[in-house]
């Protein structure tokens, strides 16, 4: 059964009962990411999600790992282009434990000048790591070119001259003015008492929550663009990937959507794997993947090939679209990707963090509890026409396009 309560501060909470299980995963969600950002800003969110682990008035970054460690408990968070999150698993009988130093990361951070400055740093290399990681450029570039100008193009981390400039006072403004009850749900799953977790959420959060209104903020509408950017660099292989507009996160298309991905470049039986690397033998990696978000989304088809085949390959993947259009997708093709959508979802919610983080997202962006056995339903419903409307209406639009790699005769032919 899962139980949701909105306080008096604005606050939700989802939880899901799992008596079954030793553990308890739960986590704080923000609804604010780098799409929320001002240019700059960028990375602001970012710093501010390391930052909250660097000390409070209460404890030393030290003391959080060593208390959290000591409990056996894992704890980690992370920054997305539309939410920030952290979240800890732990056994049931150290809920209360952490659940309390969780809430003085929150809302006790001294964001230290000392600390700051050092954490600087770390976010520059790790910015510098991913800029050495061409797969990842690939895909950050392929976001900036389809929101080319807009905000949800703008990088998850920010660039190291905003961050090197930013102040501590800088990062406070922001986590005042977004880090509020309004923005935030705690999604719990596991082995939890009802009372007892409502009785530690007035305790931990929403005592804090009483005196902080800040600011709630809805996602920008967004445009799509076709550019095509692209980094030269000397690395081994050419990444290239093609971005699609598509829906946004709860469009009633898009358990048609996850059934084309399905089949055109969702598994190993799927139509571009079976082309491009199981009979012309171009590529390890060929795969398509969504990006979803509450204004809008993006279905990405990526590959990585020897410079020398990037021509050969692209005309593959137009030649598996344009068959695909032509004919739609089989029966057979239809029912595997259906299966494996649905059996997939509930293998997803047989953990607790599984539950946490899709309990929380369907909350945190639509305000409704997620009910696994309606979206199964859904995805039960899609016929072979429905997947045919939605490839026709995708794939008739112009795309983004990027690229990472070393230079070949003709490579801006590839757009």
């Amino acid at each position: 059964m899962t139980y949701k309560k909105t306080y008096d501060s604005g606050l939700k909470v989802v939880a899901q009962n799992m008596p079954h299980l030793y553990t308890i995963s739960f986590g704080i969600y923000v609804n604010v990411g780098s799409s929320f950002e001002e240019q700059h800003q960028n990375g602001f969110c970012h710093l501010i999600e390391h930052m909250n682990f660097k000390g409070t008035t209460r404890r030393t970054a030290l003391q959080i790992s060593e208390q959290m460690e000591d409990l056996g408990a894992q704890v980690n968070a992370y920054t997305s282009k539309d939410s920030t999150c952290f979240y800890v698993k732990c056994f049931a009988d150290d809920f209360e434990a952490c659940l309390e130093m969780l809430s003085d990361m929150y809302f006790n951070s001294t964001f230290d000048e000392e600390q700051l400055e050092a954490e600087k740093h770390v976010v520059i290399e790790e910015i510098a790591m991913d800029e050495d990681l061409p797969d990842e450029k690939c895909y950050e570039l392929a976001s900036k070119a389809i929101f080319d100008g807009q905000k949800l193009g703008m990088p998850i981390g920010g660039t190291a001259e905003i961050i090197s400039k930013v102040s501590r006072e800088d990062l406070v403004a922001f986590k005042n003015k977004f880090y509020c009850a309004k923005n935030t749900i705690i999604s719990v799953a596991g082995k939890i008492d009802q009372e007892k977790l409502d009785n530690l959420i007035e305790k931990y959060f929403e005592s804090n929550f009483k005196n902080n209104q800040g600011q709630y903020h809805w996602e920008d509408q967004t445009q799509y663009s076709d550019k095509f950017l692209y980094k030269i660099c000397q690395s081994e292989q050419s990444h290239v990937c093609y971005a699609y507009p598509t829906y946004p996160m709860m469009h009633k298309k898009m358990p048609a959507l996850n059934v084309l991905s399905y089949v055109l470049g969702g598994a190993m039986s799927s139509r571009l794997f079976q082309s491009v690397r199981e009979k012309h033998g171009l590529a390890y990696s060929v795969f398509t993947f969504k990006s979803s978000y509450r204004n809008a989304g993006y279905l990405q088809i990526y590959v990585a090939v020897n410079p020398e085949n990037v021509l050969k390959t692209d005309k593959l993947i137009k030649d598996e679209i344009n068959l695909l259009l032509q004919e739609g997708i089989t029966e057979q093709e239809l029912e595997r990707a259906k299966t494996q959508l649905v059996k997939g979802l509930y293998m997803s919610l047989e953990g607790n963090q599984g539950v946490m983080s899709i309990n929380a997202r369907r909350m945190l962006k639509e305000g409704q509890l997620f009910d696994v056995e309606k979206e199964v339903q859904l995805v039960k419903d899609v016929t072979r026409e429905d997947v045919r409307a939605v490839a026709n209406e995708i794939f008739a639009q112009n795309y983004a396009l990027s690229y990472v790699g070393k230079a070949f005769d003709g490579f801006k032919n590839l757009k």
